[in-house]
């Protein structure tokens, strides 16, 4: 662990030690329909990096805003008492065209970010159309033909959104925009597949904030993401108080779920988690569940499982107390719910979140399990 972090701290060093060329001058000429006068707002980050926020006059439906930025990046522009909206500003001479019907960006030119980010935005349209209407159509538990269909729907098409996004990262290289999306989307891909993006998109790129972001993240996902060994798991069990060791349950297949009393989609899954552990409880398979959430809310998670029969092991990671060797902080988990399967060899063998990545690693257990009956 100490050699990794020594190589992280080098090739910080490294991408910090580039020239940031790119941060210099930008003027943003605006219009806005149905608007003749006001005021409008920006916020975006200066050459140092500090937010800067500026106002500009409204004549005519014209406004204009001028300065320096660190490099190109996602910027606010607001009317008073309306909605923000935002697009990519770069340095460069940038001409914005809006609506205040509702306050609305028509068009953006001069930002060859934006047009990356409209490419990127018209690749995914019609999946993202897709999971929109799958998820319009959730059919009742008792309908098990039409759940399974559901399920395996919202499988196949987050998959596929997956896929066309992590297309798009391999051939968007020099992007600034491929290190801002994988800001969320970077626990979808393995290490391996994040430390090949990181390599191919060059020094200038590496060393804006979004890039040691993605290189931070990738730091953190060692022992915790696909095909790692598993990192050791010592806690306690708040509901009975009995110690627990992860490494005591080698030799068997663990599912972990992470949740919260305030995320509704976890809450939504836990009943689905119940009826796999009846299942698959006594089928050589340990479940263990993570709860991160406030103190004062600890009463009412033990309340949703005991209420939901959830006999499994239940550790706690608190929310509102910053501890960089906590369980949530040590597996790195910032989406919930998000699922860990781990192999009887103690390694991750998936690493899902959301209602379909929990299907994805029912479904793999489910299937490694009759592989070994089968054998």
């Amino acid at each position: 662990m100490k050699k990794n972090l020594t190589i992280l701290f080098l090739m910080l060093c490294v991408v910090k030690s580039f020239p940031q060329s790119i941060g210099n001058s930008f003027k943003i000429t605006g219009h806005i329909e149905k608007l003749d006068n006001g005021t409008i707002i920006i916020s975006y980050n200066s050459i140092s990096n500090q937010t800067m926020v500026d106002s500009a006059k409204i004549v005519n439906g014209d406004f204009e805003f001028s300065g320096k930025i660190a490099q190109p990046d996602a910027v606010e522009l607001k009317l008073i008492n309306s909605k923000s909206v935002y697009f990519f500003l770069e340095p460069a001479q940038i001409k914005l065209t809006l609506t205040s019907e509702p306050f609305s960006i028509i068009k953006v030119l001069g930002s060859k970010t934006e047009d990356e980010f409209m490419e990127w935005k018209a690749a995914v349209k019609d999946v993202k159309q897709k999971i929109s209407r799958v998820l319009s159509h959730q059919p009742e538990k008792n309908e098990f033909v039409k759940t399974k269909q559901f399920e395996d729907s919202l499988v196949f098409y987050n998959d596929q959104k997956h896929a066309i996004e992590y297309h798009f990262f391999r051939t968007h290289q020099q992007s600034y925009f491929s290190p801002y999306l994988l800001e969320t989307q970077y626990s979808f891909y393995t290490r391996a597949q994040l430390k090949e993006i990181y390599a191919d998109m060059g020094p200038a790129i590496q060393s804006s904030k979004h890039g040691i972001d993605l290189l931070n993240n990738i730091a953190k996902m060692e022992g915790n993401t696909k095909d790692a060994q598993a990192l050791n798991i010592i806690s306690k069990d708040y509901i009975n108080n009995k110690e627990f060791d992860l490494s005591s349950l080698n030799g068997k297949y663990v599912m972990i779920d992470f949740w919260g009393s305030w995320c509704q989609p976890c809450i939504k899954l836990l009943p689905d988690l119940v009826e796999e552990h009846k299942k698959l409880g006594n089928k050589n398979v340990e479940f263990v569940s993570v709860a991160m959430d406030d103190s004062v809310n600890q009463t009412k998670c033990k309340h949703i499982v005991n209420k939901l029969g959830m006999t499994w092991t239940n550790l706690w990671s608190y929310m509102d107390k910053k501890d960089p060797g906590s369980i949530t902080s040590v597996y790195n988990i910032d989406v919930f719910p998000t699922f860990i399967l781990i192999d009887p060899n103690g390694k991750i063998i998936a690493r899902e979140d959301s209602a379909s990545g929990y299907y994805k690693c029912r479904d793999l257990l489910e299937s490694v399990l009759k592989t070994l009956k089968t054998d």
